[in-house]
């Protein structure tokens, strides 16, 4: 040390200095510099904003220097000071980032360029999508790229002051703990840093390293959000008519008396109602047996009878004859009678209009030649060919 000289080293701000005490420090004066990394639909920006150190609300005035590569997923432009004006409102910093407010109604910060143009907005001024950040007509292709974004939220961080070297100092009075810094009173300069000297050139570059290890495999994301429901699709061709099928009136076997009027079935809807209006194709199938004590084979028929209200309509019959199994003739000439009965199947076709006004209903009628004959099994079906609307 000097004569009455009492070196310090490094300047701390919690410790309390006499006269003639001497510190080094390294003043940074007021600029900070944060960095940009920005992505937004296919594009982004990425570089370097400078202020002069203001903390709260920022004006353009507080920008005194910026870099930023521009990048819309077709072209890039490169936006300095030398060819590139800002304006706007809605920025503040604290001392590590860079803020716009997308939340406040007006606010709006760009960076203007021949070669771009990046947009901070909380409406539609800059893009057509509303509140958010984006570029516009990057390397002069007329297109923009744009992502939505709400409240207060940082455009850069990681902000650091500059350093401007190291310079000796002696405090020419008392300093008390926390109050004066190197650069203001009582603090006297006596050795001033140098400015910095010219960057070297670059080195050569030095033999790749070793491959590092494999990291581990992250955890598996979280199931991305359910999709928007899909359009209802176009309405389908109309459907046929609505088919029925008959209910018997009686329980079977239903024995047959000697002439027609044996309703067996009948068409009814689920709810018990008539035949819907419209052009059906009518269909029977019945069974029908004789007793083991005939001698001779009867005859059955079978048609359709359509009860519209006013008028009966009756369709052509179907007969068939019930066989019977011939018995043997005895010495004395006495006949044995059959051991089994006989069947036959009556198969019924017909067509049918239900008219649209009034009562409408379809009925299976059987007659026989004989008192003899049973229906054993009976199947009624109506086919829709055409409805009336």
């Amino acid at each position: 040390n000097g004569t009455g000289f009492n070196f310090r080293g490094t300047f701390d701000p919690n410790a309390s200095y006499a006269v003639n005490d001497i510190v080094t420090f390294a003043y940074t004066g007021n600029n900070i510099t944060y960095n940009v990394n920005l992505t937004f639909g296919s594009g982004s920006a990425v570089g370097t904003i400078t202020t002069d150190g203001t903390i709260g609300v920022l004006t353009p005035s507080n920008i005194v220097n910026w870099n930023l590569t521009l990048n819309d997923g077709t072209k890039t432009g490169v936006l300095t000071p030398s060819n590139t004006t800002i304006s706007g409102s809605g920025l503040s910093a604290t001392p590590t980032n860079l803020l716009f407010d997308y939340s406040t109604w007006g606010t709006q910060f760009g960076f203007s360029s021949s070669v771009g143009a990046i947009c901070f907005t909380d409406y539609t001024n800059c893009f057509p999508g509303g509140a958010g950040l984006g570029t516009w007509d990057v390397g002069g292709d007329n297109q923009y790229s744009f992502a939505s974004a709400s409240g207060v939220q940082p455009i850069a961080t990681g902000g650091a002051a500059a350093t401007h070297g190291t310079s000796t100092y002696v405090a020419t009075g008392p300093v008390a703990a926390g109050t004066a810094i190197p650069g203001t009173s009582p603090w006297v300069m006596m050795a001033q840093a140098g400015t910095p000297g010219t960057p070297g050139t670059q080195g050569i570059q030095g033999i790749e390293g070793l491959p590092g290890l494999t990291g581990p495999t992250g955890a598996t994301g979280s199931t991305g959000a359910t999709g928007p429901t899909g359009a209802t699709g176009p309405t389908g061709p109309a459907g046929s008519v609505h088919g029925y099928t008959g209910t018997p009136i009686g329980t079977l076997p239903f024995p047959l008396v000697s002439g027609y009027d044996n309703f067996i079935t009948s068409f009814q809807t689920s709810q018990g109602g008539p035949l819907s209006p419209g052009i059906y194709m009518i269909t029977a199938s019945t069974t029908v047996s004789n007793s083991s004590s005939v001698y001779s084979g009867e005859y059955a028929g079978c048609y359709f009878e359509m009860d519209g209200g006013s008028s009966i309509w009756t369709s052509t019959g179907s007969f068939a004859t019930v066989p019977v199994a011939f018995g043997s003739r005895n010495p004395d000439g006495s006949w044995t009678a059959p051991s089994a009965p006989g069947y036959a199947n009556i198969t019924s076709i017909g067509v049918v209009t239900v008219p649209q006004q009034g009562f409408a209903q379809v009925l299976l009628d059987c007659g026989t030649n004989g008192p003899d004959l049973t229906v054993v099994y009976t199947s009624l079906q109506a086919i829709p060919v055409t409805a009336l609307n």
